[in-house]
């Protein structure tokens, strides 16, 4: 089952319009929710995305394994400060080849040594630095909203309130 959405204001410190962003988030915070992502998704509607919001800064691999849309991801900092971004390309055909994983307890079973597991693998992305928070939008979103490295984030929910970094 999915989390309510979050509404929330992304405003970007280094945009001289100073124009907060709207988006709307799905919040990933539990070990379940941080490994599925946004695998299984086939439509991702405009300014959507999903916030893995990590309790303490880590490295981070963010794979397309079982993903079926295109993805740019943000990394950002403790700081809030957007420190990487990634366009990610999903591959569908590569999923025919296996049976379909729908569910969490699914990926348990599969063997993470197999061609197509290493294939995902070597296709993802690993940040530089630890992470507090990585951002998931579709592909080219932070590109089309003048989102760039170095941008630090504030992000407020619908009510004005800021959003805190401990989940």
């Amino acid at each position: 089952m999915r989390k309510p959405l979050l509404f929330l204001l992304l405003t970007l410190s280094s945009v001289a319009r100073g124009t907060p962003v709207p988006i709307t988030l799905e919040h990933a915070t539990t070990a379940e929710e941080l490994t599925w992502g946004l695998m299984q998704r086939h439509f991702l509607p405009a300014n959507h995305g999903m916030l893995f919001h990590y309790s303490m800064p880590r490295y981070v691999h963010i794979w397309m394994f079982n993903c079926f849309i295109d993805l740019s991801v943000a990394f950002i900092d403790d700081q809030n400060i957007i420190r990487e971004i990634h366009e990610l390309k999903a591959h569908p055909h590569k999923m025919a080849t296996i049976s379909p994983i729908t569910h969490y307890q699914s990926l348990n079973c599969y063997l993470i040594e197999s061609p197509v597991a290493h294939f995902f693998l070597s296709e993802g992305v690993k940040s530089h630095f630890p992470v507090s928070f990585v951002l998931e939008m579709n592909a080219e979103w932070f590109a089309r909203s003048g989102v760039h490295l170095g941008d630090t984030i504030q992000w407020k929910n619908n009510n004005g309130t800021i959003f805190r970094q401990n989940p």
